[in-house]
């Protein structure tokens, strides 16, 4: 999986990289009467090609400079005219110069009806002068010749190296990106199951290890000694249930119920709470407002004010993930709480078994709600 998306990703790159400047595009128009081609090529963008070919048209003294105009497109073009009321235009297109320049060669003497002539042949993006080649050679069809064609104008844009460098760097930086938010879309659709566990029901088991009759809560108490001698306690509970409490509790998104927090995070979370109000009741006092600089003093004072208590609250969120925090979901898989102070484990036990004797009462209760009637008296 991981040097599959690697490969798309560089494909991706090469590509993106190759296209920087690979625009091109062909103006048609007439010239003394006849028709006549101007081509611009190795451009970064499609729309600077096409107003550089008309802009090579006019300045050739063409008349009509909007007769025809196509867009160089990862190929080579060949262009021929045709001897009949309007020298219509004709297009072939190849791989290489040489396919495309055939594919007229091929043509042309077999139209006896409509005799046409090569103006020229171009390529797209190509650096080598070569591939611009013109053809004034006369092509003689059923005893009629067609008019000499005037020559046909060339460009290519220079850029400078620095230009260049970073268009290359953007279009580089374009695929990176883009190869990433595929990878992130691949990931996410492969593992979308998993996802939606995760934030839904807080990572609930699909299945237990072994079920059991009703809700029930298996506790294996343990201590050790850490690294400076200091025992710690320990207490692992374990959630058991049915099958079909289990789907009780994914189906009523009961897993990211709150069994028990410990007082170090319960404390963590009222700070961010109080702090977070603290940046929303942050207000500048009414003698800053006297003129224009003690406005805006104020105004920036309490912008950082705000700025600070929500960092402030933010750090105090992310403490707290250091402290204990016990799910419903957690139970399910199994939860270890350990603690140097005996007393807190007890707490984190008595805890536990209400929370299982609450969710006994909710499935319970929830289960009444199927369409039953209920009649009250009152006395």
């Amino acid at each position: 999986m991981r040097r599959s998306l690697f490969c798309w990703g560089l494909l991706l790159i090469l590509t993106t990289s190759d296209q920087a400047f690979a625009f091109g595009a062909i103006a048609c128009g007439k010239l003394n009467g006849h028709p006549a081609c101007v081509a611009a090529v190795r451009f970064d963008r499609q729309i600077t090609a096409f107003e550089k070919a008309v802009a090579l048209c006019r300045a050739s003294d063409m008349s009509d400079c909007s007769l025809s105009v196509a867009d160089l497109d990862h190929a080579c073009y060949s262009l021929a005219y045709t001897l009949d009321e309007n020298y219509s235009l004709g297009w072939r297109t190849g791989p290489s110069h040489q396919d495309a320049s055939d594919g007229w060669q091929t043509v042309c003497p077999n139209t006896a009806h409509r005799p046409c002539k090569t103006i020229f042949t171009a390529c797209e993006a190509s650096s080598n002068p070569s591939d611009i080649k013109f053809s004034p050679a006369l092509i003689q069809t059923d005893g009629r010749q067609l008019p000499e064609v005037q020559p046909v104008a060339h460009r290519d844009e220079y850029i400078p190296w620095p230009r260049a460098l970073f268009n290359n760097l953007n279009a580089v930086a374009n695929g990176v990106f883009f190869g990433i938010g595929i990878a992130i879309v691949l990931v996410a659709f492969a593992y979308h199951a998993a996802i939606e566990n995760f934030i839904v029901h807080g990572n609930l088991p699909f299945k237990l290890p072994i079920y059991a009759e009703d809700i029930q809560v298996l506790f294996k108490r343990s201590q050790r000694v850490n690294w400076y001698g200091r025992v710690v306690f320990g207490v692992t509970a374990r959630l058991g249930m049915t099958e079909k409490q289990l789907s009780l509790v994914r189906r009523y998104w009961l897993g990211r119920v709150i069994a028990f927090d410990s007082l170090r995070r319960q404390r963590q979370n009222e700070l961010a709470r109080l702090h977070v109000q603290f940046a929303m009741q942050a207000k500048s006092d009414p003698r800053d407002k006297k003129s224009l600089w003690s406005r805006l003093w104020a105004t920036f004072r309490t912008f950082i004010k705000r700025l600070f208590w929500i960092f402030t609250a933010l750090f105090n969120v992310l403490f707290g993930f250091l402290f204990i925090r016990v799910t419903l979901a957690k139970l399910a898989k199994g939860k270890l709480i350990e603690s140097k102070n005996l007393v807190l484990v007890l707490q984190a036990k008595e805890a536990i078994e209400e929370s299982a004797r609450y969710l006994k009462e909710y499935l319970i209760t929830a289960e009444t709600f199927d369409g039953r009637e209920e009649l009250f008296e009152s006395k």
